[in-house]
């Protein structure tokens, strides 16, 4: 584990907003965040899974310069979203909060800005074929890869009060660089995403997310192989 590894994930094991008591990893690790082939800044992540439920749950930290975005999504085996928290920080002030609980059939979303500004939405879940994605995190791919070898998916982006019909494409093996080490991994291609360009992501023979490119040009990719 690198220095910026071994801190972030200390930094996640000591927030109680960040951590699940008694779960079992499935993966964590570090995306470095490149712009023009830059260096941006990091998002840190979790996968467990819930204890005595069948659920998995991902925390997050993303910070890029002194833009701090830490975040927890729950969902069950297929993906399906049961619970989603995100919050924004610019240095010491918290620029959005937002908190997304599912019902059967539906997920409310609620969001206040730094103004006090306040929204509520509600969208429509279909189990099975329902995520969230968010244009800045690269860890909710996990989900979108899990157990789907391709087809139509509902996306649900709750920061941006939207959602959207999508296609899921999955292609071949490509060879992919992580960490300064060529791996061999699944590339799969997001269609239809809300009008916008195609969004592509790899994943390894594990379902481990290695590289996300996300919207505005950034490209999440590990900093170092999984474990």
């Amino acid at each position: 584990m690198t220095l910026r590894s071994a801190a972030m994930a200390l930094s996640l094991a000591a927030s109680p907003a960040l951590s699940l008591a008694q779960g079992r990893a499935i993966d964590e690790g570090t995306y470095v965040l490149t712009r023009g082939g830059a260096v941006i800044g990091t998002e840190s992540f979790q996968v467990q899974r819930v204890p005595g439920q069948a659920l998995i749950r991902i925390t997050a930290m993303r910070t890029v310069g002194d833009q701090r975005t830490t975040a927890w999504l729950t969902a069950d085996s297929l993906g399906t979203p049961e619970a989603f928290s995100l919050t924004v920080k610019q240095g010491s002030v918290t620029e959005l909060s937002l908190k997304a609980m599912a019902a059967p059939g539906r997920l409310s979303s609620t969001w206040q800005d730094r103004r006090g500004n306040e929204a509520m939405k509600e969208f429509v879940v279909a189990p099975a074929g329902t995520v969230i994605l968010d244009d800045e995190l690269a860890n909710p791919y996990y989900f979108l890869a899990l157990h789907r070898r391709g087809g139509g998916v509902k996306v649900i982006s709750p920061r941006a009060g939207r959602d959207f019909p999508a296609t899921l494409v999955a292609g071949g093996l490509e060879p992919i660089d992580v960490g300064g080490r060529k791996v061999t991994a699944t590339r799969y291609t997001l269609t239809g995403a809300g009008g916008g360009s195609p969004r592509d992501f790899w994943v390894d023979a594990a379902g481990r997310v290695l590289r996300v490119v996300l919207p505005g040009g950034v490209t999440a990719t590990r900093e170092e192989l999984p474990r």
